[in-house]
């Protein structure tokens, strides 16, 4: 019989998944002080007993353990891998399909939605601290000298913060954006006794900009023309200027751009203008943009239309001013004047981008109950140096929730509505005063509730970023801790808990209720729940030790308890490394 309700609990767990939005480990005390006393004779002479706890707890995290890629270690890496799926992204990974900036060839490109959306990154630093008092109480009637029965509630008290560090800060780039010195860097450089200042501008970013500030996308024209029809010889032209060595052109206004052949990932070094002669002697850069020279210039023998079409080469190409005796030669000087003016009339940071389409990306911070737990608990001590212990209890969703998917960083105070039932048990074991040894395990099913969940949009790669859409959630989870209490003194107690936790959670089941959403452009697209199930299996290692100071057998009727512990998670995947201290007092009378 016994074997039977295991191999259907563990059927039953194998089916059920984990909450998306949650990035959590369990709270600490949650079923008492970490060290239990074993129990002893006064209380078998007494047909009840009741034992009351409080314990204040204080954690935080500021990095997440995630699985490295190819293998089955894992490493440290930022919260927002927990939340979005991605440590950087750019808000075009929160799009349906992964929609480009632009459509069209190199020579006729329209501008489809905002031209920082694709190369603007965003890189959130997000860190939590979730602090609270932990109410709890036992009561315990006792059958005779080796049954006894009883409960278990316990009520959280909590707050729950979420910070982040914006990418959008002041006097950082043009736009007070540091995400994009990924595509544009500036600097100071001294040229004949003047300080000039110098730019470098990533092909592909001035590529998708337009040329002017405009309602209308049918005006807008590319900064970047790879085959620009309307000069003679059909050159490269960059904010309406030719940028080749065409000879029709005056050979200070030759080659008043060049570029520097860098990986992506990397900027160009200061400083940033060569001069006329040193620009005029670099080898030509061929049609295609491939290059292997690590600065080259435009040529107007060359067809870029080649180039124009491949946004691969030009991520890895800088544009760099050339420079004369006094300054920047007028043609880099007007490129960057106009470049200066879009990124004043457009919203560059994608961030803002995110927030304009309704998701906030500000922090999160949520303050009351949690989710009250009661269990009822049945105990077995058929001998002085051991008991075991059964437990069968339900989690009611008494905690503040959040309702709004628009904001991701927000984390609820419980289960966000949903009812968790749980079966359990513990077994201990006392060779001797000075030394008890206890482990328990929880399997625990949350039923599936309706919640508000962020549009997960078919080929988007970032998720919980998007317009609200109902989805049905359940989830299920492993918990289980090995306690060593080693006693420095028995009368009162005095001694040290030594435990590790463990805490696995499976992927999440998440059914979508509508098969479509809108997105921020207005489009109707598909959606895709795999997308919020995606690095969602958790499995956490912790490690934890208490202080305990217990008068025991001191008084007749009442006995208290004080301790005060910390807990630390080493180990795991798809979880936050968080640090945690508690203390807390308990009462048996």
């Amino acid at each position: 019989m016994i074997s039977r309700i295991i191999i259907l609990v563990l059927s039953f767990l194998a089916c059920s998944t984990t909450l998306c939005r949650e990035i959590r480990t369990p709270l600490p005390t949650r079923y008492g002080p970490f060290y239990k006393l074993f129990p002893y004779d006064k209380e078998h002479a007494e047909h009840r007993s009741t034992q009351v706890w409080a314990t204040y707890f204080n954690r935080h995290a500021e990095h997440a353990l995630c699985k490295q890629p190819s293998c089955y270690i894992s490493g440290t890496c930022s919260l927002s891998n927990l939340i979005f799926g991605k440590a950087c992204f750019s808000a075009a990974d929160t799009v349906a399909n992964n929609s480009p900036v632009f459509t069209g060839d190199g020579t006729n490109r329209q501008l489809k939605v905002n031209p920082f959306i694709n190369p603007s990154i965003f890189c959130p630093n997000i860190t939590f601290k979730d602090q609270g008092l932990m109410l709890g109480m036992y009561a315990w009637h006792h059958i005779d000298s080796k049954l006894r029965v009883g409960v278990r509630v316990t009520l959280p008290v909590r707050s729950f913060k979420t910070k982040v560090k914006p990418s959008c800060i002041a006097d950082e780039g043009p736009l007070g954006c540091p995400d994009l010195h990924n595509v544009l860097v500036q600097g100071q450089q001294d040229i004949g006794g003047n300080t000039v200042r110098t730019y470098g501008y990533r092909l592909d970013f001035l590529s998708m900009l337009p040329r002017y500030c405009t309602l209308f996308p049918a005006n807008q024209f590319p900064v970047v023309n790879y085959h620009d029809s309307s000069f003679i010889g059909q050159p490269i032209t960059i904010s309406n200027q030719d940028v080749t060595d065409n000879p029709l052109l005056q050979m200070s206004d030759q080659n008043p751009v060049t570029v520097v052949n860098i990986p992506v990932g990397s900027v160009p070094s200061q400083p940033l203008a060569v001069p006329i002669a040193t620009a005029q002697s670099l080898p030509p850069l061929p049609s295609s943009g491939i290059t292997v020279t690590p600065q080259a210039r435009f040529v107007i023998g060359n067809d870029y239309t080649a180039l124009g079409n491949n946004q691969s080469a030009q991520e890895e190409l800088w544009v760099v001013p050339t420079a004369d005796a006094t300054g920047l030669v007028p043609p880099a000087q007007i490129v960057q004047d106009n470049i200066d003016a879009l990124l004043c009339c457009l919203t560059g940071c994608s961030d803002c981008l995110i927030e304009r389409c309704g998701t906030s990306l500000a922090g999160s911070s949520l303050h009351g109950l949690s989710d009250l737990d009661t269990d009822f608990l049945i105990q077995y001590q058929p001998y002085r140096w051991m008991y075991a212990q059964g437990c069968f209890g339900v989690r009611w969703p008494t905690g503040k929730r959040v309702n709004n998917a628009r904001h991701p960083y927000a984390q609820p105070l419980g289960n966000n509505g949903h009812v968790e039932l749980k079966v359990g048990g513990r077994v201990s074991f006392s060779p001797c005063a000075y030394f008890i040894l206890n482990t328990d395990y929880y399997f625990s099913h949350v039923l599936h509730a309706e919640e508000q969940v962020a549009a997960p949009f078919v080929q988007a790669t970032v998720k919980n970023i998007g317009p609200c859409v109902p989805a049905n959630i359940s989830w299920n989870y492993f918990l289980s801790h090995f306690d060593a209490l080693f006693a420095l003194c028995t009368q009162p107690y005095i001694g040290i808990d030594v435990g590790y936790v463990f805490y696995a959670k499976s992927h999440d089941r998440v059914r979508l209720k509508t098969c479509h959403a809108t997105d921020c452009s207005g489009n109707i697209q598909p959606l895709n729940a795999a997308l919020l199930e995606a690095k969602t299996k958790i499995i956490m290692h912790k490690i934890r030790t208490e202080l305990v100071y217990d008068t025991r057998d001191y008084f007749t009727t009442i006995e208290l308890g004080f301790f005060g512990g910390y807990s630390f998670v080493f180990g795991g995947m798809n979880v936050p490394q968080d640090k945690e201290i508690h203390v807390g007092c308990t009462v048996l009378f």
